[in-house]
């Protein structure tokens, strides 16, 4: 009878307890105030023309190991820049002088033994201010046809950053 006794009185300061937490997290919960979001800079949303810029790719830092990426060094711009193309968001113009905005594209490896990591930052071609950036990472893998496809699939990615961030197509915008 009194281990009974004992289990109830557990098992009500278990459920007392707990209803307790849920009415404090609640309380909690509502009373932090929600935290608006920082605008996007008004030139990446009105910009009609976009040079791409090449910042270049690293070679391996795994030299005599077989954890390179098919397409060369220009891998990443090659591939970004058609994306853009066939997004048909910006114009895409031959020249800094002809833009908007620059989108400069890289990609480099994290660390020695790191992962390949792509990165996009958008410039205000006049004072060339960083406005905004992305990085997406490429996983390792040592097969050849995986590390291609965890490329175009980490590239994939860093497309669609673009695209969220700038919005659909616009009428105006030439393909």
């Amino acid at each position: 009878m009194q281990r009974i006794v004992v289990s109830t009185a557990l098992h009500t300061i278990l459920i007392v307890t707990l209803l307790f937490s849920v009415v404090l997290s609640a309380q909690q919960a509502q009373s932090v105030a929600p935290v608006s979001s920082a605008p996007i800079p008004a030139q990446i949303l009105s910009a009609k023309s976009v040079f791409i810029s090449y910042g270049g790719q690293d070679s391996t830092p795994y030299p005599g190991n077989d954890w390179t990426y098919g397409g060369g060094l220009s891998r990443t711009y090659d591939q970004f820049h058609a994306a853009l193309k066939a997004w048909g968001r910006y114009e895409l113009v031959d020249a800094p002088a002809k833009c908007d905005l620059v989108v400069q594209v890289r990609s480099s490896f994290a660390a020695p033994s790191g992962p390949l990591r792509m990165r996009v930052e958008i410039l205000d071609p006049k004072t060339h201010v960083v406005l905004w950036g992305f990085t997406e990472y490429v996983r390792h893998s040592s097969i050849q046809s995986r590390r291609d496809k965890y490329f175009d699939e980490a590239l994939e990615r860093l497309v669609d950053d673009v695209k969220s961030l700038a919005g659909p197509p616009v009428a105006s915008a030439q393909k």
